[in-house]
């Protein structure tokens, strides 16, 4: 089956096999508990980051904690397809 991008109903990206154990390397050494220290709701809000969530303070703390879980998680996916393309079980 064939497939084409001007098919595509809705966004969709992908990660070339080669780019994996690059991905894995950077995030499995980057400080994501360091960087959440130095996070800023403003900078967020003067990027124009969607979602447009940024100009309630009061939340920093659960937005912190979900971007912790989304690192972890998309950390943890990578790695699972990083040893399986080693073919490491």
């Amino acid at each position: 089956m064939n497939f084409s991008i001007d098919d595509a109903s809705e966004f969709m990206a992908y990660t070339e096999k080669t780019k994996i154990k690059d991905i894995v390397f950077c995030t499995d050494h980057f400080d994501m508990k360091k960087a959440l220290e130095k996070f800023s709701m403003e900078e967020c809000k003067t990027a124009d980051l969607y979602p447009n969530i940024w100009d309630d303070e009061e939340e920093i703390d659960e937005i912190k904690e979900e971007i912790m879980d989304c690192f972890s998680r998309h950390e943890r996916v990578f790695i699972i397809i990083f040893w399986k393309q080693m073919e490491i079980y």
